[in-house]
């Protein structure tokens, strides 16, 4: 199973996953196409496809880079895609093809103008799932430390049996008056020790083992 879709969905972990590797600087293009489909549906030149380019690791940003990262492809298009990813350092990159529609099975072919491109496993392989709802309302609807209260949002507790790699994802599917509305900006930290934070020991994130986008709200 690899057809995760677009970034909007838990499921994007699912996707095919490249290395780029780089044996020397360069602003390679990354191209995308559509190729059949499997089992029928619409054609390929009708399937929304994009990319995402990034460092390997997050935390080798090219110093002094002001790129958010990923780099993307922009809106999904229709057949194919394309990005231009001007000024690599030489090294690893990693690349993401997906289709915007989760379970879309489709054949493609991806193309590099620089580099190699070797298949990686994708990034949920191997990990145990689990889903867990919850909600923020009157009392727990703290926002960011910036509003003084961070430790009044909700927390959860979780128990490792052994040590284990962790990827933690965060949505807000929608409100509960079920208005449409532009999606909030997250955050999710994770700290070390399990005990609930209390005004004293949880108003930021500094005590942090882990938070998502660097401690930048996304969505």
């Amino acid at each position: 199973r690899s057809g995760g879709g677009s970034s909007n969905h838990d499921s994007y972990v699912d996707n095919p996953r490249f290395l780029l590797e780089l044996p020397f600087a360069a602003s390679p293009v990354l191209e995308l196409a559509a190729v059949g489909l499997r089992g029928g549906g619409s054609k390929p030149e009708d399937v929304q496809l994009g990319l995402a380019l990034s460092p390997e690791a997050p935390t080798e940003q090219p110093a002094g880079d002001a790129r958010k990262w990923p780099l993307r492809s922009g809106d999904y298009r229709p057949g194919g895609c394309r990005l231009a990813a001007a000024s690599l350092p030489a090294g690893r990159w990693l690349v993401v093809p997906s289709t915007f529609t989760p379970g879309t099975e489709c054949g493609f072919e991806l193309r590099a103008s620089a580099g190699r491109l070797a298949a990686l496993p994708h990034e949920a392989h191997g990990l145990q799932r689990q889903a867990v709802q919850g909600a923020w309302d009157r009392q727990s609807a703290a926002g960011s430390p910036n509003h003084g209260a961070f430790w009044k949002n909700p927390q959860l507790q979780l128990v490792l049996s052994r040590p284990a790699e962790l990827l933690l994802r965060l949505r807000a599917p929608g409100t509960r008056e079920g208005r449409s509305a532009a999606p909030p900006s997250l955050c999710v930290a994770l700290f070390d020790g399990g005990e609930q934070r209390t005004e004293a020991t949880g108003r930021g994130l500094s005590r942090a083992r882990a938070v998502s986008e660097g401690g930048l709200y996304a969505y």
